[in-house]
């Protein structure tokens, strides 16, 4: 089922095209000064093609889309309309979005904190979960523990801080920054609201700007 309407210039549309698809798909998102997830719109697919629209976000924003309850697709919309999602029931974690810039962008930037330092953050998380299932440390497992507790802290502080310096070295209205800021320095209460106030962004009525806004008073 494919919802139809005439032109609304304030809509955004998302479409989907998911091979084998039937049932209930939900947009969701988080809104300025909510508290978790809320429902923008949603709609009974057939034959795995859906079109979400809804007036209640201004791009670019984080949004979510719930294929049925069995996958949760993450997306940013920056524009609204183009933003298109394909795939198959059978491969769900092979789910494709396109139509977004700065969604290219930001996996570009994923992609080379995964390379720069997500092995060796994995490879302490999985020492230290590897000595804490033990019944019983040793003064030695204690030590080792204690290091790569130490080690797996350092890593993260040098990849929070080499996001910093990318924000830094944006230019200050490059909306990209807003999502590192919201989604890679969750940790770093301070940082976000320094950096944020050096931001110049135009478009202070989008959703990722407003979030923000919000949370860094």
């Amino acid at each position: 089922m494919i919802l139809l309407g005439g032109c609304n210039s304030r809509q955004v549309k998302i479409t989907g095209a998911i091979q084998g698809l039937d049932g209930t798909v939900r947009l969701l998102t988080e809104s300025p000064g909510g508290k978790g997830f809320s429902v923008l719109v949603q709609q009974e697919v057939k034959d795995g093609r859906f079109e979400l629209r809804t007036e209640q976000i201004v791009p670019p924003a984080q949004v979510w889309i719930d294929l049925r309850g069995r996958r949760m697709v993450e997306l940013i919309v920056d524009a609204r309309e183009g933003t298109l999602i394909e795939g198959s029931t059978d491969s769900l974690d092979r789910i494709k979005v396109t139509g977004s810039s700065l969604a290219e962008m930001y996996a570009h930037v994923k992609q080379t904190l995964d390379e720069k330092f997500g092995h060796d953050i994995e490879n302490y998380n999985a020492r230290i979960l590897e000595i804490s299932r033990k019944e019983k440390l040793t003064r030695d497992d204690e030590m080792k523990l204690g290091k790569y507790q130490l080690d797996r802290q350092r890593m993260v502080g040098r990849r929070a801080d080499y996001v910093k310096q990318m924000i830094r070295s944006n230019p200050p209205q490059r909306e990209l920054s807003l999502f590192l800021l919201k989604n890679e320095l969750v940790d770093s209460l301070d940082a976000q609201k320094r950096l944020f106030n050096t931001l110049a962004i135009r478009n202070k009525e989008s959703n990722i700007y407003k979030i923000l806004e919000q949370q860094l008073r």
